[in-house]
Formats: structure tokens, C-alpha cells, sequence
């Protein structure tokens, strides 16, 4: 069961204040239509696994067209108000980007990196638990733009440190068989990356909770066993 508001979501997004609206304008999509379906159908998905996954029967299904009567709209709300937050701090990024010099292997880094982030598609595959987190893995990247120019050396100490770990997910991605391999707990390492990206190159963000390289590698461990 697909729930989908395309006419709601035009509506909220109409209702943005300009900066907003502003933000939203600058995507990776291909059209703005697309944008906002894609807004929509994020909502429809955590709406739907707020209510207790997909309807496989009528009483599953009249559970979620009751909840979505209920919160699909505010749902879908915050989802458009994330969106646009992480679309203004992507502009920051690909302009910074664009005009930055330096190592090459340390740019081209950070590009795959924003490319992994913000993509057509990426609101709805990444999901509303995680869309504000982009926002932090997108100011890092700018962090990251900051210090480099103070010390290339030891950023490409820390870049050899993620792409170790990197390279080690990859490798036991590749040793995997579905479904373990598109599962949650893969997912979950690919996140863990990224905070580990935060941890070394711009600190002073934050993370939720404590990650390394050995915390990242243990949890690839328990992946393959």
C-alpha cells in the first residue's frame, strides 16, 4: 500500500517563507515536481512504518488510511521543512566546492561524498529518522573545506581512515547475500561512516554516540558472522 499526496504537498510547500522556497529550488531532481512527490512518498513511508508496515489485509489497510488522515499532513510538512534545510546547507557546499583549491584526492572525496548524500531520489530512500542528519554531514564537508587549508597533511590522514573502513564495508557488502546485504544493519554501518566523517573532520558538530574505525570494523564483524 502507497500512500501519496501530491496536491497536499504542493500546497505546504507553497505556504514556505522565501528562503525556503528558495532552498527548494536548488535540487538534484528533474523537475520540482519530482522534488515534491518524492517529499511525499517519505512522508507515506514513515506514516506507514509508524503504523505498523504495509497492509497485507483490509483491517491493515483501514489502520493506515486512518493514519494518514491523521498525520500525513503534518508529516509531510516536516518533511518538506527538513528538505529545504538540507538543500540550503547542499548549495553551501557545491558552491564552496566549486571554487575550492587543494589536494585533488581530498576534493574529489569530498564530491563522492556529496554526490552519495544528495542525489535524485535521495529524501524518500533516506528517509525522514535521517534527513536531519544531513544537515550536519553537509556543514562537516564545509568544516572539513575550513581546516584543510590549515593542515593538508592531516586531513589526508583522517581521509585514509575512512576510506579504510569504507573499503572494509564494500568488501563485506560484496561477501554478503540478500537480503543481509540491503538489510537494516548494513544500512546502519553506511551511517556510521558518515559520523565517523564528522568525528574526524569537524568535531565540533557532534555525533549521537561514540564511533571510530574499531567500532566500525566490530560492527562489520557482527555483519558477516
Amino acid at each position: 500500500v502507497l500512500l501519496r499526496v501530491p496536491s497536499g504537498v504542493r500546497s505546504i510547500a507553497g505556504r514556505l517563507p522565501p528562503q525556503a522556497k528558495l532552498a527548494l529550488s536548488s535540487h538534484p531532481y528533474p523537475s520540482a515536481s519530482a522534488l515534491l512527490d518524492d517529499c511525499a512518498a517519505c512522508a507515506a513511508d514513515s506514516v506507514i512504518a509508524e503504523s505498523g508496515g504495509p497492509a497485507w489485509d483490509a483491517a491493515g489497510f483501514a489502520r493506515l488510511v486512518d493514519a494518514a488522515r491523521s498525520s500525513l499532513a503534518i508529516t509531510t510538512a516536516e518533511v518538506v521543512d527538513v528538505v529545504a534545510r538540507v538543500l540550503a546547507e547542499a548549495h553551501e557546499v557545491r558552491t564552496r566546492l566549486g571554487r575550492a583549491g587543494g589536494p585533488a584526492a581530498a576534493l574529489d572525496d569530498m564530491r563522492a561524498q556529496f554526490s552519495a548524500l544528495v542525489y535524485p531520489g535521495f529524501i524518500a530512500e533516506t528517509g525522514l529518522r535521517r534527513l536531519p542528519d544531513l544537515v550536519r554531514y553537509l556543514k562537516a564537508i564545509i568544516r572539513r573545506l575550513d581546516k584543510m587549508a590549515e593542515s593538508a597533511a592531516r586531513d589526508a590522514e583522517r581521509m585514509a581512515v575512512v576510506h579504510r573502513v569504507t573499503d572494509a564495508y564494500q568488501q563485506t557488502l560484496r561477501e554478503l547475500g540478500e537480503p543481509a546485504r540491503s538489510g537494516h544493519d548494513a544500512a546502519a554501518i553506511r551511517w556510521m561512516i558518515e559520523e565517523l566523517r564528522v568525528s574526524l573532520f569537524a568535531q565540533t558538530l557532534g555525533t549521537p554516540e561514540p564511533v571510530s574505525e574499531k567500532r566500525i570494523r566490530a560492527a562489520l564483524d557482527r555483519l558477516a558472522a
